[in-house]
């Protein structure tokens, strides 16, 4: 019988409740002290704690927190037999000092706690003290995931700097997008097909063989339109000018 805590309410906490549901993998307990942890408790018929000290020996608990969260001061509070994970993609293994048994179990996905998502296709990243730990690691992400990895936290850092690019930036992007529009009147669904065709095609095509657009043609008159439509962004401005130079840089061979 395997025994989960989960440490938080956040996204990442309510979506792996989900996940190891859906996997017929019970939460035993839910460590928080706040209202939504409340509230996941009682979704996933779980024992709500308030403290590390009443953690069930033997579990495997999960840090479902924020990364600025997981400090040397905090984690010495979990003083008990069980093995002790975080599911943050920035902190490395080292943030646990001696203790032995430690781990990451990190997925590599954007999460949000009011979207359902399919785990079975998620990249699960693995890392553990000792191979007798990531051995039980390995056997759980592998009943919610088709894709798991051991990675070791200098990689797994770097993984995350470029989720930050592909997911948070290009995010950041789309909101650009949408103000753009709006100043016109236009609905950002009229870019969707296109967002969704970009999508596609990565998949097929290396991200070198998948750039288009006027900076990889080198179209100074369109560059130079586009800028005079930004005049009263210079945020905006900023950006476009930053991103088509580093694309004219890029393929200037």
């Amino acid at each position: 019988m395997v025994y989960i805590t989960i440490v938080g309410s956040g996204n990442v906490a309510r979506r792996l409740c989900h996940a190891f549901r859906n996997a017929r993998i019970p939460i035993n307990q839910i460590l928080s002290s706040s209202t939504t942890g409340k509230k996941l408790a009682e979704d996933f018929n779980s024992q709500i704690i308030s403290s590390p000290n009443e953690i069930t020996d033997g579990s495997i608990v999960l840090l479902c927190i924020k990364d600025d969260s997981l400090k040397k001061s905090y984690l010495e509070k979990f003083k008990g037999n069980y093995l002790l994970c975080h599911t943050a993609g920035s902190v490395s293994i080292e943030v646990f000092g001696d203790r032995k048994k430690a781990g990451i179990f990190y997925p590599l996905q954007t999460l949000s706690a009011d979207r359902e998502i399919d785990f079975a296709n998620i990249p699960i990243c693995l890392e553990a003290n000792n191979l007798k730990d990531l051995s039980i690691l390995k056997i759980l992400a592998k009943n919610i995931s088709k894709d798991v990895r051991v990675i070791n936290s200098e990689q797994r850092l770097q993984i995350h700097l470029a989720a930050v690019f592909v997911s948070n930036f290009a995010n950041h992007l789309y909101k650009i997008a949408e103000d753009i529009l709006k100043e016109k009147d236009i609905s950002f669904d009229i870019l969707k097909p296109l967002i969704k065709e970009s999508a596609r095609k990565i998949q097929i095509l290396s991200p070198e063989k998948a750039q288009t657009g006027p900076a990889l043609r080198k179209d100074k008159n369109v560059i130079s339109k586009h800028l005079k439509l930004l005049d009263k962004h210079k945020e905006f401005q900023k950006i476009y000018k930053i991103i088509s130079n580093s694309i004219i840089e890029t393929y200037k061979a």
